[in-house]
Parts: structure tokens; C-alpha cells; sequence
């Protein structure tokens, strides 16, 4: 029964993480679907501006 008791508390606490993570990933992608897409558009800008590619590749 001790061992029971002691681990109610982890269980618990890893049931409301879960519970957490499910919460969040309903409610992050109905609000803003656009972000994400904008971020990979400036993820794939960014690496031509390297210090010295600009030159070269222009």
C-alpha cells in the first residue's frame, strides 16, 4: 500500500502534463494556421544572407 501511495502523486502529476499537452495542441492550431508557414518562408530566406554568398550568388 506504500508503494501505492507514493507513486499517486507522479501518476498524477503525469496525467495532468498529458492533460496539458493535449490542451495545447488543441488549441495552438485552429487559432493561427498562418504562423507556422510564415516561419518556414523566413527559415528558407535566411540562409542566402551569409556573409559572403550575397556576392557570389547575386
Amino acid at each position: 500500500m506504500n508503494d501505492a501511495r507514493t507513486l499517486k502523486p507522479f501518476v498524477l502529476a503525469s496525467l495532468g502534463l498529458h492533460a496539458a499537452l493535449l490542451v495545447t495542441v488543441a488549441l495552438l492550431p485552429s487559432p493561427a494556421p498562418t504562423p507556422p508557414t510564415a516561419r518556414v518562408v523566413e527559415v528558407t530566406i535566411l540562409p542566402p544572407k551569409r556573409p559572403g554568398a550575397p556576392a557570389t550568388m547575386a
